[in-house]
């Protein structure tokens, strides 16, 4: 039922089927329009403009009810009712030109950054970003603010991108959640279940902000916000695909940190492609390319490293800087953390533990 300049109208796009599998409904384009004021019979909608502005409406709305008119058997007899005894719809799923699965759905993005979706945002959300000349790093955070048993947390998706393309956000797992009636410091969720939750609230939600914490420069000094200024998110998009590859995503350690190596640190029991054994005690944590300074620019330097170890070998002083997570190894954990702690998530104090 639409509404239309005071008027409603009964609407209907018919479908019709000869054997079990999947059928395409062109939303476009209205069967039949009926203006339910008028008598029978003269009540069909004609007018091509009026049929256009209900099948917009249409297509703005959010659900439907599912009749079933007819049914006939295989010697092409009518059968009698209840027709949806004949049968069973088993799922109704928003679709693109062409039947295939709607994975391209688009966001209308405000100045304020907020972007909004026509349906729940589900796993994954597709960045096309757009960086400035002379930029090398740009990153900041989908934010959310969800309420769970009564509490409200601000919940934030990081992300970040070295070069103007497309880069995906994982929203199963957030980078960060705090509970925004606990002062700061211990505010932070911990705790997996309550994570999950939040997740899964998250995924059925339909709207973000997009937020801009940090950009750096060509070499790789940190810039002064506003950080919006040195880029442009194109488009953000729904998608169930496999996540784009995006090197720079951060990642938190999969496992807890230890106080001491699982074997002895002067032995390397690993392939060097894949980890590195740690020598000697770090000068300061994070400082990986050595300039005395933790910032954008050592995160970069790790990242680079742990590509290609060979061609962008580190000092020993520079690995034990590097391993921030402190597991004597040096991976993708450790640029997590050490990302996290560029774009504020973390305190220095995490690092090194």
């Amino acid at each position: 039922m639409i509404a239309l300049n005071g008027t409603n109208y009964w609407v209907a796009y018919q479908w019709a089927v000869t054997e079990s599998g999947k059928i395409t409904i062109d939303m476009t384009t209205p069967t039949k329009a009926v203006d339910t004021s008028k008598p029978e019979g003269s009540n069909e909608v004609t007018d091509e403009y009026t049929l256009k502005q209900i099948a917009e409406l249409v297509q703005k709305s959010s659900s439907t009810t599912i009749q079933y008119w007819w049914a006939c058997d295989s010697d092409w007899n009518n059968l009698d009712g209840p027709f949806e005894n004949y049968g069973k719809i088993k799922s109704a799923t928003l679709t693109k030109t062409g039947g295939s699965t709607n994975t391209d759905v688009t966001a209308d993005i405000l100045p304020d950054g907020t972007a909004t979706f026509p349906q729940e945002i589900g796993k994954n959300i597709v960045l096309d970003v757009d960086i400035n000349d002379g930029i090398a790093q740009w990153g900041g955070c989908l934010s959310f603010m969800i309420a769970l048993n009564g509490t409200n947390y601000w919940v934030a998706y990081q992300w970040a991108a070295t070069e103007s393309g497309k880069i995906n956000v994982d929203m199963t797992t957030p980078t960060k959640a705090v509970d925004t009636s606990k002062p700061e410091g211990s505010n932070e969720v911990t705790d997996e279940y309550t994570l999950k939750q939040i997740a899964e609230l998250v995924q059925k939600s339909s709207s973000t902000t997009i937020q801009y914490w940090w950009a750096c420069d060509s070499d790789w000094n940190n810039l002064d916000g506003p950080f919006e200024n040195y880029g442009t998110i194109k488009s953000a998009t729904l998608s169930d695909s496999a996540p784009i590859d995006n090197p720079v995503q951060p990642t938190e350690p999969t496992e807890a940190p230890t106080d001491a190596p699982a074997t002895d640190p002067t032995e390397s029991t690993t392939d060097n492609s894949t980890q590195e054994t740690i020598i000697g005690e770090p000068t300061i944590v994070g400082d990986v390319n050595s300039d005395r300074k933790v910032s954008v620019s050592d995160v970069v330097t790790l990242n680079m490293y742990i590509l290609n170890r060979e061609e962008n070998e580190l000092s020993a002083d520079q690995l034990a800087n590097a391993d921030c997570c402190r597991d004597y190894v040096i991976d993708a954990s450790d640029a997590g953390l050490l990302l996290n702690y560029i774009a504020m998530i973390v305190d220095y104090s995490a690092l090194g533990k």
